[in-house]
C-alpha cells in the first residue's frame, strides 16, 4: 500500500491557492505557492495541504518555468503525513506548438519516495496536450484543452472566465472521463493571481492515478491558471 491510498475515497478535490505572498507578488516576485485542498462538495473543510519549495531567483526571473518541489500532505497544515512528493524540472516554455524539451512534473510516493509516474507535455500543434504515465512509463490518460472546430482551443467549454483541461483515457480523445477546471474567484484573488480550481477524477481511477492527476493540476496551475506579475 502506498501513501497515496488515502485518495481512494475522494472522487474529486477543490484546490485553493493561498494569498499568503500577495504583497510580494504585487511587487513583482512570486512567493512560494501554498495550497489548501478540500472537496467540491465542501470547499471550506480542508482535507489536504500542499507547499512548494523553490529558489527565489528562479521565481523572479523564470516565474512560469521555475523548477520546484511540492509536498502534498494529509490534513490542513504541514504536520500531516506526506501523500506524494512532486518534482518539476526546468524546461522550455509552452507555446503554440512543441516538439521537444517538454514541460514535466514527476510524482513520488510520500512515504517511500519511490516513483509513482509523471505528467509531461507531448508533441502538439495549437492544442496543449499532456500524457499521464505510471511508474512503468505506460500512458494512462491524456490531458488536453477541449476544442472547437477541430484545432481551436475552447476555453469557454465550462463557462465564461474558466480555463478547462479535460482528462481522456489513453487512445480515446473523443470522450473525457475527468477534468481540471479553473474556477472564478473573488475580484481580489483574480487581481493578485491566486486561482482556485477543481479536479474531478476518472471513475475507477486508482489512488496513484489521482496522485498523478493532482501533480498534473499543479503543473497546469503554474503554466495556465496562475497570473504572474
Amino acid at each position: 500500500m502506498t501513501s497515496a491510498s488515502v485518495l481512494n475515497s475522494y472522487p474529486n478535490l477543490f484546490v485553493k491557492q493561498s494569498d499568503k505572498g500577495c504583497l510580494r507578488s504585487l511587487c513583482g516576485c512570486d512567493a512560494q505557492d501554498e495550497f489548501h485542498i478540500a472537496t467540491i462538495e465542501n470547499e471550506n473543510v480542508d482535507k489536504f495541504y500542499a507547499k512548494e519549495t523553490s529558489g527565489c531567483c528562479f521565481r523572479l526571473f523564470c516565474p512560469v518555468l521555475h523548477p520546484f518541489r511540492m509536498n502534498f500532505s494529509s490534513g490542513a497544515t504541514t504536520t500531516g503525513p506526506l501523500v506524494a512528493i512532486y518534482q518539476r524540472p526546468l524546461k522550455c516554455f509552452p507555446g503554440n506548438c512543441k516538439c521537444c524539451c517538454y514541460q514535466e512534473i514527476m510524482a513520488f510516493d510520500g512515504a517511500f519516495n519511490t516513483p509513482i509516474g509523471s505528467v509531461s507535455e507531448t508533441c502538439y500543434f495549437c492544442i496543449p496536450q499532456y500524457n499521464v504515465k505510471n511508474q512503468s512509463n505506460d500512458i494512462k490518460y491524456h490531458i488536453a484543452v477541449p476544442t472547437c472546430f477541430v484545432c481551436c482551443p475552447n476555453y469557454c467549454a465550462e463557462g465564461c472566465c474558466r480555463v478547462p483541461f479535460y482528462v481522456y483515457p489513453n487512445g480515446d480523445m473523443t470522450h473525457h472521463v475527468g477534468k481540471i477546471v479553473r474556477q472564478w474567484g473573488s475580484c481580489w484573488s483574480q487581481c493578485i493571481g491566486v486561482p482556485k480550481y477543481s479536479a474531478e477524477f476518472p471513475p475507477g481511477s486508482s489512488a496513484e492515478d489521482k496522485a498523478l492527476l493532482m501533480g498534473g493540476s499543479f503543473l497546469l496551475n503554474e503554466i495556465y491558471f496562475k497570473s504572474h506579475c
